[in-house]
């Protein structure tokens, strides 16, 4: 992927998910956003109009199946994600989501 910049989708665009979608943006020349998604659809608007992100969805199931994307930052509440992992389900994702995206972190990380 010499020369190639990682193209990123985001989950979640509230006050972390702006910061790091800028960061991604602005501050990390090897990479590109070319996704966001968020459950308030005018958020994810609001923030793809900003950064110039071809791409919105209000459903994070649209960001997983896009195939132009390498890498995906999960900007939601870590309670969620979290209570997913330990069986107690207290947001929309199924365990299944939370499986698949506990997965592909450890596949792509350093130590996996």
């Amino acid at each position: 992927m010499k020369n190639q910049k990682i193209r990123f989708g985001v989950i979640g665009v509230g006050r972390i998910g702006k910061i790091h979608t800028e960061n991604l943006v602005n501050r990390i020349v090897e990479t590109e956003v070319i996704a966001v998604s968020d459950v308030i659809s005018t958020e994810a608007a609001k923030v793809a109009k900003q950064f110039n992100i071809p791409n919105i969805y209000s459903d994070y199931n649209e960001i997983l199946k896009h195939r132009d994307i390498d890498a995906i930052a999960i900007c939601q509440k870590v309670l969620p994600l979290n209570a997913c992992l330990a069986g107690i389900l207290t947001s929309a994702l199924s365990i299944e989501d939370c499986i698949s995206f506990v997965s592909a972190v450890l596949a792509t990380s350093p130590s996996g």
